[in-house]
């Protein structure tokens, strides 16, 4: 495949800002929640957290780590890899909350910090990336993003099963 001149420009700029599209939220992928999310989370729905467990958490397997995992239910309960439990269209019902480390992380977790650009899957080959927030916004530093990967270092940071390399990543509105 040929690399774009505007794709591979675009693959060093640091510039984001949510935009609340939802896009992120919609994407196949399992979010796991840590135990200190799930009790921050139950806290903020104001219930228990058993009741959180059964309403919002499923017992899946996850063939590329070869174990069952704790993640989000999804919103399409004929396909339990697409779309978090939590998204609504483009809004998410949490996202004023603690919300998952993964959601926190997004999408600093698909920047490569060694060579201080994005995963070129991110970034389409016209130069606009998939995620509408990136590119827009102030730009952050790279001590900034360096600080994400710290604080999230278990939510994708080099370690990507959320998506697969056929994902297709392009999103139509």
């Amino acid at each position: 495949m040929k690399v774009t001149k505007a794709k591979i420009k675009s693959l060093k700029d640091r510039r984001f800002e949510c935009q609340k599209c939802g896009i992120c939220c919609s994407h196949k992928g399992l979010i796991g929640p840590s135990e200190e999310n799930i009790k921050e989370l139950a806290k903020y729905l104001q219930i228990s957290e058993l009741s959180f467990a059964i309403r919002y958490l499923q017992e899946i397997y996850d063939p590329k780590l070869d174990a069952y995992i704790m993640a989000f239910k999804t919103n399409n309960p004929h396909d339990p890899m697409n779309g978090c439990i939590f998204h609504f269209g483009r809004f998410c019902a949490i996202y004023n909350s603690c919300r998952a480390d993964l959601c926190n992380a997004f999408p600093w977790n698909y920047f490569n910090l060694v060579k201080e650009e994005w995963d070129p899957r991110l970034v389409n080959d016209n130069g606009t990336f998939w995620c509408k927030g990136v590119g827009k916004g102030r730009e952050w530093s790279i001590e900034e993003i360096r600080q994400m990967e710290e604080k999230y270092k278990n939510t994708g940071f080099g370690f990507r099963r959320h998506l697969s390399s056929g994902d297709d990543l392009s999103r139509s509105e």
